[in-house]
């Protein structure tokens, strides 16, 4: 895997196959800044927390049903959690709180992990002392009942705040969300927020990103998207069903001239 430090979204992130691959890239791409990684070819997890006094007042694990590099083969990018029992869970939290552990760590912050795991193993992918991105800021917003950003804040500023030293916080029920990769051509036609929402009650949070009138070609990385829609249900099989069928119908429901 070739990728930029400085990258998001899979943006200019590459699997190289063998050295013509890798001859052809250097000719094409200027390789400055880049790192060169193992390729993992196992699921993809995000895990999203927020330590307070080496505390978890969260730790919530989920698998992307398509992850950040399959953009490039056209797929949507999109996550949902996992059960709290999932065979994963355990083998993920256990991973996160030993790589935490030796790390040097502010007294209160976020973190968004990504690892790769099969079950049995879990593997490094990165790590950073932040929010993940996409929607998930509105999964955990929605799902806790509290903004992590605002309640981190307090913390830091010493004022009062909703975090319980003596709880650690659960989602409510289980929570995706996907990223529609946009069509080609100049996008003439989506459908209204109102009407999604309305005709799908699993859908809490739709997010079009995309304009009218905008010249599209695929998505060049995964924060690239037509719009976000985010589901809610009561096991993750349920969620990324209705996540992979809201997906299809939408790109489909685009016009493009």
């Amino acid at each position: 895997m070739l990728k930029p430090i400085a990258g998001m979204g899979s943006m200019d992130t590459f699997v190289v196959h063998d050295h013509v691959e890798l001859e052809r890239l250097a000719a094409d791409k200027i390789l400055r800044g880049y790192l060169a990684e193992e390729f993992i070819p196992w699921p993809l997890y995000h895990v999203d927390g927020f330590v307070k006094q080496g505390h978890f007042v969260y730790l919530i694990s989920s698998k992307y049903f398509a992850n950040t590099l399959e953009v490039k083969d056209g797929k949507s990018v999109g996550s949902v959690q996992i059960s709290p029992t999932a065979a994963e869970q355990k083998l993920i939290r256990s991973y996160a709180t030993d790589l935490l552990k030796g790390m040097d760590t502010p007294e209160n912050y976020l973190f968004h992990l990504e690892v790769f795991c099969d079950g049995r193993e879990v593997t490094l992918c990165e790590i950073g002392s932040r929010l993940g991105g996409g929607r998930i800021l509105q999964e955990l917003e929605q799902g806790l009942g509290f903004s992590p950003i605002q309640e981190l804040l307090r913390l830091d500023l010493g004022l009062p705040n909703k975090v319980d030293l003596d709880k650690e916080y659960k989602s409510a029920e289980i929570r995706g969300f996907v990223m529609v990769e946009p069509g080609r051509g100049i996008l003439q036609k989506l459908p209204a927020a109102d009407a999604v929402l309305a005709a799908n009650p699993e859908v809490y949070d739709y997010y079009q990103y995309a304009k009218l009138g905008r010249t599209y070609n695929g998505a060049a990385s995964s924060v690239e998207a037509l719009a976000a829609i985010s589901v809610c249900g009561k096991d993750s099989k349920t969620v990324e069903e209705k996540l992979k069928e809201l997906d299809a119908w939408l790109k489909k429901a685009a016009v493009y001239s």
